[in-house]
């Protein structure tokens, strides 16, 4: 017997489905995706499935059609992703980014932001009462988990990446200021993706394989 753990997941799960018999959407009007029986999951929201019925009384549509096929691709405002050995995610290229979760010392707190930090996340980051955010580090390290500081860069091989992104307009670093970059609405992260008209997000890095779909 093999001594390999066997994780159960919502993410493994998810990625383990077959393949669907008949082109599906799911969704409402605005958000949807539409998968077909290639394997091609579209998420573009460029053009509604049409002549559907609704799937045994469940919340999706299906096409009537189980020959339909999906469009073609644009390559000039479309891409295509192979996201495991079944599955192709097509994109809209200017409504779609990556993000890469890096470990949590990348905060890149401001002094104003040391004003409205709960005090039970100040308390978590302080040890026997002393340091926390702010406080200044040995050596060269700068003040801890502050930003522009040397002890909040990315992992040194990332860090120069960025720089070569960021020179080149492709990427941005949204600094969180709590456990997570997606701790509600109105955080630094959803304010740039509203601005910029991104509607698909990519994950990839620290625990990516164990967020929920």
């Amino acid at each position: 017997m093999s001594s390999t753990p066997i994780y159960h997941s919502t993410t493994q799960g998810y990625f383990a489905r077959p393949r669907i018999s008949v082109a599906t959407e799911f969704g409402n009007a605005t958000d949807f995706w539409v998968e077909y029986p290639s394997g091609l999951v579209d998420v573009t929201r460029t053009a509604h499935l049409s002549n559907l019925v609704k799937a045994d009384g469940e919340e999706v549509l299906i096409h009537k059609d189980a020959a339909v096929r999906p469009p073609p691709l644009n390559a000039e405002m479309q891409w295509e992703l192979e996201v495991d050995a079944d599955r192709t995610l097509r994109l809209a290229k200017t409504r779609s980014a990556f993000v890469i979760v890096d470990m949590q010392k990348n905060w890149g707190l401001t002094d104003h932001e040391l004003t409205t930090i709960p005090p039970s996340l100040v308390r978590g980051f302080m040890k026997s009462g002393r340091g926390g955010f702010g406080s200044e580090l040995p050596s060269s390290f700068g003040r801890l988990l502050m930003r522009d500081q040397y002890n909040s860069e990315l992992y040194g091989p990332l860090q120069i990446l960025y720089e070569e992104g960021k020179a080149a307009g492709t990427d941005v670093w949204i600094h969180k200021n709590r456990m997570s970059g997606l701790w509600g609405p109105q955080s630094a992260l959803d304010l740039y993706l509203q601005a910029e008209g991104i509607t698909s997000l990519m994950f990839a890095g620290v625990n990516a394989d164990q967020w929920r779909p």
